[in-house]
């Protein structure tokens, strides 16, 4: 229903909360949760690469983004701004 409504379902990295790896929009609304006071960045170095691994990931066509979970529809995205 979310990929027919071209709705987002909201990636949140929490630890009370599941984490849903699934595109169904055109956008992924991705909300990072687990900071760590002692770094300055909130992340280490490891955790950012995995986290731009990810995203880079999200970012690629259907066909290649075979490491994740896409239920994005097969047409490509609408060429209009939403309103």
């Amino acid at each position: 229903m979310m990929t027919q409504h071209g709705a987002a379902i909201a990636q949140v990295e929490d630890e009370k909360y599941p984490e849903f790896d699934a595109i169904t929009a055109d956008f992924v609304y991705a909300r990072l949760r687990r900071c760590s006071e002692d770094e300055p960045t909130g992340y280490s170095p490891q955790a950012l690469d995995t986290i731009a691994e990810r995203f880079q990931a999200h970012a690629a066509p259907a066909a290649t983004a075979s490491s994740i979970s896409s239920t994005a529809p097969k047409s490509a995205p609408p060429t209009q701004p939403r309103r």
